[in-house]
């Protein structure tokens, strides 16, 4: 019924509309900043996945793209649990609403997981929405304090 597949540079509008619906549906308006996020998210993720460092999944129904997820590897210090030099970031993860309770996001986060393990990289953080994170801590993710500074 659903296939997957990695993303493409030919995606780009596709994830840009996934990007905006998932902050719609977490609250967001669609004000001026949103539109100033998505038009820099173009080129950024153009040139990210161009780099090699976002890459990401499609869930697909009947060649339709029903779900997607973004995975981004960053660089980080060896720390005392993981010696590893990067990490990976999920985001963007989105469902369109008619293909919603079928597993695609949890299948597309395993997905993303099999990626890192394949890279070597043992340590994946994200943001979770209040929908999402029952979903995340079911597939072994932990909650974990976090501080944030930001002039903006």
């Amino acid at each position: 019924m659903y296939r997957f597949r990695p993303i493409t540079l030919e995606d780009v509008r596709v994830l840009t509309h996934q990007r905006k619906q998932m902050f719609l549906e977490m609250g967001r308006p669609d004000d001026e900043k949103m539109r100033a996020m998505l038009e820099a998210f173009v080129p950024w993720v153009k040139s990210a996945i161009h780099r090699g460092t976002y890459t990401g999944f499609l869930a697909l129904h009947e060649a339709k793209v029903a779900a997607g997820l973004g995975l981004m590897f960053q660089e980080m210090a060896p720390g005392l649990r993981d010696l590893g030099s990067s990490w990976g970031y999920l985001l963007n993860v989105y469902t369109e609403p008619e293909h919603r309770c079928q597993g695609l996001a949890g299948a597309l986060v395993k997905l993303a997981l099999q990626e890192c393990k394949g890279r070597g990289v043992h340590t994946v953080r994200l943001y979770a929405s209040e929908m999402g994170r029952n979903l995340y801590e079911t597939l072994g993710f932990k909650p974990r304090e976090e501080m944030i500074w930001s002039d903006l």
